[in-house]
């Protein structure tokens, strides 16, 4: 927000070294290192753009080549959606409709600094943004905001393709979502 205004109101430029750790926590957060920049407004237009973690981009298409069309992927722990929108971009690709389901408390790890400045922003839960990031990608999603049994609860009598666990990764957890 500094950068914006002071473009808007002095109409100077504000010129960032992207060569540094740079963040900012607000109504938007920006993360600058190398090549990447991390919004958490809606204002998106990629999966890249969304805040959060995505390194197995090679597995998620594998699983829309395995999904057949008009199949069903569940994903538990979605944060704001990166890789569930992802996973959309990959199926559109590929010519697939693949129904979406996403389970998760949306509540984070607050003990993690990068997490509890966004869960802070947005009152202790970010599901109402990963709800407007969804949106924003025209990524059509199934939202249970519960913990994984909550969520098997309510999908008990649905068939799923694939389901894929990255919610909370301590050992019991990934029991109880297995």
């Amino acid at each position: 927000q500094f950068c914006e205004t002071i473009r808007k109101h002095l109409g100077i430029p504000c010129l960032v070294d992207t060569g540094i750790a740079l963040g900012h926590v607000g109504s938007k957060t920006y993360r600058f290192g190398g090549d990447q920049l991390a919004r958490v407004d809606s204002n998106i237009t990629s999966w890249k753009e969304i805040h959060g973690w995505f390194d197995y981009e090679d597995l998620y298409r594998d699983l829309v080549a395995r999904i057949p069309d008009g199949g069903t992927f569940v994903e538990v722990g979605c944060w704001l959606g990166k890789s569930l929108a992802a996973f959309h971009a990959f199926a559109k690709e590929a010519g697939k409709v693949i129904q979406l389901h996403a389970v998760d408390t949306f509540c984070g790890e607050p003990a993690n600094p990068d997490q509890a400045s966004i869960l802070n922003a947005h009152g202790g839960s970010v599901e109402k943004h990963f709800r407007e990031n969804m949106v924003a990608l025209g990524t059509p999603v199934s939202v249970y905001p519960f913990d994984s049994l909550a969520g098997a609860h309510h999908m008990r009598d649905s068939w799923v393709d694939a389901v894929f666990l990255d919610a909370d990764h301590r050992e019991a957890a990934v029991r109880a979502d297995i």
